[in-house]
């Protein structure tokens, strides 16, 4: 492997509260074939001036790089095997928690020739209170081989995570409680389409309102027409 990659972000997210700035994201290792790997993250206190790993220990002072080298940069080891997606979701839930949402290759069928897609699941990836990673496969429901478009994620404040996708042209919303650690993952709505690209959300009408508003666009007939674009709102109960 190379020495120097691209960071494919999955998300910059700032905690308000808490006045950190949270990064996660992909190693790309090479352009001509698109092959990922590893999750990596990092966080900030001082708006990006130092970055420190998941343990808290500084990787990267004021002038200096965040490198593929950095002491425990990587929080999950993510093989260039695996057909890892780049550029999925992250979110930051209302108790600091970083949550990182990605698309790969279930663990047993990874190797170097396989890039069947009917055997890739989303994985839920978390880091607890006490700074330990967890991982979590989603349901096969939650997602498709076909006609895939990166999701993206939303934290509550009682630290429940909510996933949003465009599958198969139908907007889908899933959800997971921190109750049960995130092992109860569900869809909870399915907005029928055809709709067009990823589902992009109103973030701070979801941290001051409670309203998780979907700005959306209906998939045209023909390449290049116009179409109507949507706000969807939706009241979500807590748990």
């Amino acid at each position: 492997m190379s020495t120097a990659r691209n960071a494919y972000l999955s998300g910059a997210h700032f905690d308000y509260a808490r006045n950190r700035l949270h990064l996660s994201w992909a190693w790309r290792e090479d352009f001509a074939i698109a092959t990922n790997c590893g999750i990596a993250y990092a966080y900030s206190d001082d708006v990006g001036r130092t970055w420190r790993n998941s343990a808290g220990a500084v990787i990267a002072k004021p002038g200096e790089l965040v490198r593929v080298d950095s002491p425990g940069v990587q929080v999950w080891d993510v093989g260039p095997e695996w057909g890892l997606d780049n550029q999925d979701g992250q979110a930051v839930d209302g108790l600091g928690r970083p949550h990182v949402l990605v698309w790969h290759l279930r663990e047993p069928d990874a190797t170097e020739d396989n890039r069947d897609a009917s055997k890739s699941r989303y994985y839920h990836y978390w880091r607890d209170d006490d700074g330990v990673w967890h991982k979590h496969e989603l349901p096969p429901e939650i997602g498709s081989d076909r006609d895939r478009v990166h999701p993206k994620a939303i934290g509550a404040p009682n630290g429940d995570v909510f996933c949003l996708f465009n599958c198969n042209g139908q907007i889908t919303i899933c959800a997971a409680t921190a109750a049960r650690r995130y092992e109860d993952w569900h869809v909870i709505h399915v907005e029928p389409g055809p709709w067009d690209g990823t589902p992009l959300t109103d973030l701070y009408r979801w941290r001051d309102e409670g309203v998780l508003s979907i700005y959306m666009q209906r998939e045209p007939a023909q390449d290049r027409q116009p179409t109507d674009i949507y706000v969807l709102d939706f009241q979500v109960t807590a748990g």
